[in-house]
């Protein structure tokens, strides 16, 4: 069995790439029906907010450099 992960990263459910998601993930469910299917879907979950300084202290301390 396979397990197959699939990232929604599309909260206008009627815009075109959401109906083609829509479609494909139907799709894929009905033509692999053993298959494990996890949908992850970006809006739904609660991810942190990833501003420039967050970004840049977080390349800082990979590098090695001080945090100021």
């Amino acid at each position: 069995m396979t397990t197959t992960l699939f990232v929604k990263a599309n909260n206008r459910q009627e815009s075109v790439t959401g109906k083609l998601y829509d479609a494909f993930f139907e799709s894929y469910r009905a033509s692999h029906p053993n298959d494990s299917v996890i949908e992850l879907d970006l809006y739904k979950e609660k991810l942190p907010y990833l501003g420039d300084v967050m970004i840049s202290g977080n390349s800082n301390l990979l590098r090695g450099w001080n945090l100021h």
